[in-house]
This record gives C-alpha cells, sequence and structure tokens, in this order.
C-alpha cells in the first residue's frame, strides 16, 4: 500500500498517556491493546470531549506513549499519566488496514526521516 507522509503544523496538545514497550513484531498486537486500555480509562475518568488517538514513538528502541488528546490538563491515575506533545512539523502515516500490517505505515516516515536528516532517535509521532 503507497502511504501519503504529510508534513504539517500541528499546535501543542494536551494528551493522556499509556506508556508501553514493543518492537516491530510485537506492535500490531501492542497498539492495539493499548488504545483500548487508552478509551477504559478515558471512559472511567469521564474526560468530555476526548480527541483522537496517536502514539508517540519516544526513541528508537520502541519505547511509545499511546496517547488521547484531551481538552485540558489531565492528572492522571493508577494506569495513566498526563502528558503533552511540543507544537511541531511532525510526519505521519495514516493506517487504514488491519493491525497486522501496522508496519507497513512506519516505514515510509521512518525514510521521510531518514530523506530530510533526522534519525530515529528523534522524538516522533
Amino acid at each position: 500500500m503507497d502511504y501519503h507522509v504529510p508534513v504539517t503544523h500541528v499546535a501543542a496538545q494536551t494528551t493522556a498517556v499509556l506508556r508501553r514497550h514493543a518492537n516491530l513484531a510485537t506492535l500490531p498486537t501492542t497498539i492495539p491493546q493499548a488504545s483500548g486500555a487508552m478509551w477504559d480509562v478515558i471512559h472511567a475518568c469521564q474526560l468530555p470531549n476526548p480527541g483522537h488517538n496517536l502514539v508517540l514513538y519516544l526513541e528508537a528502541a520502541w519505547h511509545l506513549e499511546d496517547s488521547m488528546a484531551v481538552p485540558g490538563p489531565f492528572a492522571g491515575n493508577v494506569h495513566a499519566c498526563g502528558s503533552s506533545i511540543p507544537a511541531g512539523f511532525p510526519a505521519n502515516a495514516v493506517h487504514h488496514r488491519p493491525n497486522n500490517d501496522l508496519g507497513e505505515a512506519h516505514a515510509p516516515v521512518r525514510q521521510w526521516y531518514t530523506a530530510h536528516g533526522y534519525t530515529q532517535s528523534a522524538r516522533i509521532a
């Protein structure tokens, strides 16, 4: 599948976060499980107007944050903590296929970063 990798300016965004560790082999199951758990946290905390799910890759070793945009500061609970995504120009790819193909969306983003002089150790989403 061909992925379009847009780079557009995004504003800083407050998030509720579940931290996870994955590798390329476990990514197809880790992200959906974490996203489901994130929705459980949002519902349990009765947060109004949650935004979209996103995954922030903190480093090449696959430490990641499965996040949900929230309308204001999130104090956290035993499962999740508050965080934020800084304003910037992220490269991203939208994946509309089964989760077992999720790795296909990562390759074009990594290629974009390499082609533009960034390294995988950069904080990328």
